[in-house]
Order: C-alpha cells, then sequence, then structure tokens
C-alpha cells in the first residue's frame, strides 16, 4: 500500500526539480468577510511507493465535503513505471501531488479535504469556515 508521507492545505505549492515550496502552509481555519466565498485553497501533499507498486496504476481522487455532500473533487491516476527506470531500493518512490482546489463555501462551518489512493482513505484534512464578525 502506498504510504503517505506528508499533507497540508496551503495557500500556494509550487514544485521545482522535485521539490515542493509552500506558502501559507497548515490551513486549517479560513476567516471571511462574507459568503458565499470562493477559496483558493492548495492541497499538497507527497505519496511513497514501494519499487513493486510502480508495476501497477494508481487512482487518486481529492474531495472536499462537508455536512452537506461533495463540494469540490479532483480523480487522477498514476499510469506505472518504466520498468526499466532503476531506483535505489532502500527508498519508496516519491511523488509530489498539488491540486488548487477553488472551492465555494456557502456557509460557515467546517470542511473536510480528503485523499484517497486505490480506495485507500490515506488522509481526512479539517478546514473551518468562519464568517467574520459573528
Amino acid at each position: 500500500m502506498p504510504v503517505l508521507q506528508g499533507a497540508l492545505l496551503c495557500d500556494s505549492a509550487k514544485e521545482y526539480n522535485g521539490l515542493v515550496s509552500v506558502l501559507g502552509g497548515f490551513v486549517s481555519i479560513l476567516n471571511v468577510p462574507s459568503l458565499p466565498a470562493l477559496s483558493p485553497v492548495v492541497f499538497a501533499g507527497r505519496v511513497g511507493f514501494s519499487i513493486a507498486e510502480t508495476k501497477n496504476p494508481h487512482h487518486i481522487r481529492i474531495v472536499v465535503t462537508s455536512d452537506n455532500g461533495v463540494l469540490a473533487e479532483v480523480v487522477g491516476s498514476v499510469p506505472p513505471l518504466d520498468p526499466k527506470t532503476v531506483f535505489d531500493p532502500e527508498f519508496a518512490v516519491g511523488m509530489n501531488l498539488i491540486f488548487p482546489l477553488p472551492v465555494q463555501f456557502d456557509q460557515a462551518g467546517m470542511y473536510w479535504f480528503e485523499l484517497t489512493i486505490d480506495e485507500d482513505l490515506m488522509v481526512r484534512l479539517p478546514l473551518k469556515v468562519n464568517l467574520l464578525g459573528s
């Protein structure tokens, strides 16, 4: 099974030469002046695959939920890697995940950002939306 090496919600994330630069990391509370509010939340994470797992495709899903159901969803896949690729057997093959999720929040409350790989829940990150002045 893949291993989650790290995940967070942030304001911005970019990948440069295999490294991820994060701005405004570990967002967990969003204070908005009015509702509905469009938020440019970014999910950034890293997943490790064993060498054996790189031989098969993997399905990735990130979903944003609230008590009212699904607000946003990103679905993708990781194809098998070329069998001629050489890896260090002591390390998992890492894959950076950076997904901008422009979600419209219609009400204050709790929201959840969930990452699943091959139907296995890897992480569930909370975000609380507060309406300023209330």
